[in-house]
């Protein structure tokens, strides 16, 4: 039978690492794909359209996930540290993109003498800017993946090219 095989990762400390085989883990093991002294946990394999979101999330980032008891796991969880950090990290990365994009809009206005349109747009910059320390307490409260995926602060989802489209 196929299985979700989990076990400590040998190389990064702290982060579970994953195969999926019909292998038994002590077969696993003895191959040494498995270090010896690692604890496991095995999920019976579905397909991925089969999985529950939670659990779909944890098998596809694997890194992410940490077992609820590290000598005798039962079930992976989120492992809160590291994919607050990784969720921070996207948010950084699509916020350069939002960014840029601003800096576009604010070009087209220095033109048109339009101070007060370019104080909002430095104000939404100053919102980007200091997102990280104003909803870290907020990514802290996060129990699951899934919640933290769906925590996206709304100055990520603004439309800002519509936002300012036509204020001149």
């Amino acid at each position: 039978m196929l299985n979700y095989i989990f076990f400590k990762n040998p190389i990064s400390k702290g982060r579970l690492a994953l195969t999926v085989s019909d292998k038994s883990v002590e077969d696993l093991k003895e191959e040494k794909v498995i270090p010896s002294d690692s604890p496991t946990l095995c999920i019976p394999y579905q397909e991925p359209a089969e999985l529950d979101g939670e659990l779909f999330l944890l098998i596809y980032n694997n890194d992410l996930a940490q077992f609820d008891n590290n000598d005798s796991p039962t079930k992976i969880e989120m492992n809160k540290t590291f994919a607050i950090l990784k969720h921070l990290k996207d948010l950084r990365m699509a916020r350069v993109g939002i960014m840029r994009v601003l800096d576009r809009i604010s070009i087209r206005y220095l033109a048109t003498d339009r101070k007060d349109i370019l104080d909002e747009i430095e104000k939404d910059k100053q919102a980007l800017r200091d997102f990280p320390e104003q909803y870290r307490e907020t990514f802290e409260s996060a129990e699951t993946l899934t919640d933290l995926t769906n925590m996206v602060p709304h100055i990520f989802v603004i439309d800002y090219n519509e936002k300012y489209e036509g204020m001149a």
